[in-house]
């Protein structure tokens, strides 16, 4: 494997930035001036926070984003966070079985279903899983309830979040402690054995405000697939205010449970995490974030082989807004360590003298060191010119180079046209760079399967091109955004069967994935709000094209009327994709399916308790997302009850 030693370019960016940020400071005050600014002028789904690491207005955002509230996410119904995103243009949504959803953006819809190119972040703290370059929503410790908004980013990011952030970011915000305080108990109870259930306490305690949340979740699953999974998690955030000018937050998580594979096999899994956040207003105009984490995961999904994953990251950002430019300045360092049976360079003879895999398994690092960059220039008073540029160093591949560069041009006040190209990587996987594994097969020929990695793969690379208006009409209660895209891919990394069932990771293919995204958010009167996006994808590659969803839509309509009555209809077509015959996926067509979502609340004494009716998936009886080759099962029809309670607070 290769070392690349941390070089000199990304040496002088980062004593660069600490020489920067004291010039650049003065004296302290008590607020964020342009937040305040913002909020008198657009609704809080109108500012926008991570396309740029800093509060700007919709209009002027360099990125297409969308932006998910807490009352989108309570009135939607959805009891898994993945069904938010079904209404978001340009986001795929596939549901393998009960605790594996791949999420993806623009084309690659699930290219394998760990859709390896969307990068999460909840408050800032990364959840994507290195091994395999994947997010595993089941194992993430977070509650639906603790969320305040979900930021959607689509397209890449890199020149911001560094490689990974490639076709585009989930950046999940979660509500400050002193926005809920008092206590919450929901209860949900549905059909398949399903059941949530979630207690919140919030309270302050002097200049300490804190929440925490504890709950369980279980279900029998998906049809025709073993995969109860049982979810036991809690979490924990506390906010400490030093002064008017600095202030310390703590946060905390941990979920678990088991995961069932097969009536015989079911892993345990275990994520715990740390983070802390440390942030200075020097000024009105200036900021400075320091923020540090460690994750710890654990499972044994990889046919009962630990799958260990430690990861430190610390991570310095300083902001600063004057009259005719914003900047954001920063770097970090991570190590990500991971123990993996995939690593492991065991042969299948071995498989048939151990029981329950007792091998040893060899450690692995990859070290990230990154500087980064985003200043926006008012070049005149209707034209906003943005660059940004981050530069990163890893063990992998050695140093990659993520520009973007943005024009915003505001037709008045409440249009804008957007033009902007960018370059983003996806670095190269555990598995990808060190894959070294065979497992017996007695019925293949030769009797066994296995995986091999390639130290010398190259990151896979990306060029971007995007065009975007957005508008807001009758008094800002209309929103709406139309972006087209062409995505230029390079050094796309499959596993290809190189000798007799042996598959080995490689860079194969390129592709060209183009598209349109609309979507329209209408407050119609003040208790009628209505969506709708539509998404046009297609790939130019033979190898991939199949696996991009063509065509999507989804329809939401929202009423809260008299008496404490709420009503959300959600409907979502998502069009048929095709995977061709590769490695371990045989030629299969996944049928086009709609799914309609509807909640029917009603809440009592001073909205104090709330009762409501959940039905998900109600025009199909069940469905595939997924071939049923590849441990997916079929989606149901559900129907749950949901009793929630507030006591004290808000």
């Amino acid at each position: 494997m290769r070392k690349s030693p941390m070089t000199l370019q990304i040496l002088c960016i980062m004593v660069a930035l600490t020489c920067l940020s004291p010039l650049l400071c003065t004296a302290g005050v008590q607020k964020d001036r342009e937040v305040e600014e913002l909020e008198l002028y657009y609704p809080s789904e109108h500012i926008i926070y991570s396309a740029s690491k800093r509060p700007e207005p919709f209009l002027e955002s360099p990125s297409a984003i969308s932006v998910l509230t807490a009352d989108d996410i309570r009135y939607s119904g959805a009891k898994k966070l993945t069904d938010v995103f079904r209404m978001v243009p340009g986001i795929d949504v596939a549901d393998v079985n009960a605790f594996y959803t791949g999420v993806q953006a623009r084309g690659f819809s699930f290219l394998p279903k760990y859709a390896r190119e969307m990068l999460v972040l909840i408050d800032g703290r990364s959840v994507y899983t290195p091994q395999i370059n994947a997010t595993f929503w089941d194992q993430l410790p977070l509650f639906l309830e603790d969320i305040e908004r979900i930021e959607i980013i689509r397209g890449p990011n890199a020149a911001l979040y560094g490689a990974n952030a490639f076709n585009g970011v989930i950046n999940i915000i979660t509500k400050e402690p002193a926005a809920v305080q008092g206590a919450l108990l929901s209860i949900t109870a549905g059909n398949r054995r399903s059941q949530w259930e979630t207690v919140r306490y919030g309270g302050t305690a002097g200049k300490l405000s804190y929440r925490i949340s504890a709950g369980y979740h279980e279900t029998d699953g998906f049809r025709n697939v073993d995969d109860h999974l049982r979810k036991p998690q809690t979490t924990l955030r506390a906010d400490y205010t030093i002064n008017a000018t600095s202030s310390l937050s703590f946060q905390t998580g941990y979920a678990g449970g088991e995961r069932e594979l097969s009536k015989t096999v079911q892993p345990e899994v275990t994520s715990w995490f740390a983070m802390g956040t440390y942030e200075k207003k020097f000024s009105p105009r200036s900021r400075l974030l320091v923020r540090y984490y460690h994750d710890y995961r654990n499972s044994e999904l990889n046919f009962g082989y630990p799958d260990k994953l430690t990861e430190d990251d610390i991570e310095a950002q300083y902001n600063y807004d004057a009259a005719r430019i914003h900047f954001v300045v920063g770097a970090g360092y991570r190590l990500d360590r991971v123990k993996n049976g995939f690593l492991s360079g065991r042969q299948w003879q071995e498989f048939l003298h151990k029981k329950n895999h007792d091998f040893h398994l060899d450690v692995k690092d990859n070290r990230i060191l990154k500087a980064f960059t985003n200043a926006t220039v008012r070049l005149m008073p209707n034209l906003l010119l943005t660059g940004a540029v981050m530069v990163e160093n890893n063990d992998f591949v050695g140093t990659m180079f993520s520009p973007k560069a943005v024009l915003v041009y505001l037709l008045g006040e409440s249009h804008s046209l957007r033009l902007s190209i960018s370059r983003a990587y996806r670095t190269p996987s555990f598995i990808e760079e060190s894959a070294d594994v065979t497992f017996p097969v007695p019925f293949f020929t030769p009797p066994y399967v296995g995986q091999r990695g390639d130290n010398d793969v190259k990151p896979e690379r990306m060029v971007a091109y995007e065009l975007g208006y957005r508008g807001l009409f009758f008094n800002n209660q209309l929103s709406t955004n139309f972006e087209l895209f062409y995505h230029n891919i390079n050094n796309i990394i499959v596993y290809r069967e190189t000798e007799p069932n042996i598959y080995r990771y490689q860079n194969f293919t390129t592709n060209h994935v183009r598209g349109g995204e609309a979507s329209m958010a209408w407050q119609v009167v003040p208790w009628w709000r209505l969506t709708l996006a539509y998404t046009y994808q297609k790939a130019t590659d033979d190898y991939l094209k199949g696996l991009v969803i063509k065509h999507k839509v989804s329809f939401g309509s929202r009423f809260m009327l008299p008496a404490g009555i709420t009503a959300n209809v959600q409907v979502s077509y998502v069009d048929d994709f095709h995977f061709e015959p590769d490695a371990w996926v045989p030629k299969y067509t996944v049928k086009d399916y709609t799914r309609c979502d509807v909640r029917i609340g009603k809440t009592f004494f001073q909205d104090r308790f709330e009762v409501a009716l959940i039905g998900q998936n109600l025009f199909d009886p069940q469905h595939y997302e997924y071939p049923p080759t590849l441990s997916a099962g079929e989606a149901p029809r559900t129907c749950m009850l949901e009793l929630t309670c507030r006591f004290g607070g808000k």
